[in-house]
């Protein structure tokens, strides 16, 4: 695993912060599939949007007001894809990291 130096940052003293509206317009645009690493399926997020929106809401106005990220959000699964299909499977040049 890659190490990562934290660097400190200036806190955003100006932004707009999201509304609970803007949250469950995205929310509702977003696909019904989700990471391997996801603790709860997005069809269900959606049908809880009622209950988590405010949550949600919440969380990112405060990660963007306090310029942190949690670390459980920082993790991804990454796969390695084949690039094209007639490219040659044992050459790595061949793949692409995608992030699932």
């Amino acid at each position: 695993m890659p190490v990562i130096t934290a660097h400190p940052v200036q806190p955003l003293l100006d932004f707009d912060p999201v509304t609970d509206d803007e949250v469950a317009t995205l929310l509702k645009t977003v696909a019904d599939k989700q990471c391997a690493l996801d603790p709860v399926p997005t069809w269900l997020v959606k049908q809880c949007a009622d209950i988590l929106v405010p949550v949600i809401t919440t969380m990112v106005n405060l990660s963007v007001s306090s310029a942190t990220f949690p670390h459980s959000q920082k993790l991804a699964r990454v796969l390695p894809l084949l690039k094209k299909p007639d490219m040659d499977v044992f050459d790595l040049k061949s793949y692409r990291p995608v992030s699932t």
